[in-house]
């Protein structure tokens, strides 16, 4: 019989697991919860922050990026950094509009 090899990766422990997901559900029923609060314009600052979050929570351990080499780490960190340079650029088009002045 051969014998059991060795991971070439760390292995996350499943209560770890555990607890990423329970803290996800958490933030899923926030981001809910705070839909019911009149904040105006700051609904929409609190429920992209906790969406955020759950987006690195969910990179950081479900992808195992923390793990990845550090050059996989600056790729993805640069893919999030254009991607909020995006959102930015879309909402200054958007918020720099005439709405209804033709």
């Amino acid at each position: 019989m051969s014998e059991p090899t060795q991971h070439a990766e760390p292995v996350t422990e499943v209560p770890t697991y555990l607890i990423v997901f329970a803290t996800l559900i958490v933030l899923t029923l926030l981001s809910v919860g705070s839909s019911f609060i009149p904040m105006g314009v700051g609904n929409a600052a609190v429920v992209l922050l906790i969406a955020l979050t759950k987006t690195l929570l969910t990179l950081w351990f479900f992808m195992h990026v923390r793990y990845a080499s550090r050059i996989m780490q600056l790729t993805i960190g640069a893919g999030v950094i254009t991607l909020g340079i995006m959102f930015v650029m879309t909402l200054a088009d958007y918020v720099s509009r005439s709405w209804g002045s033709w």
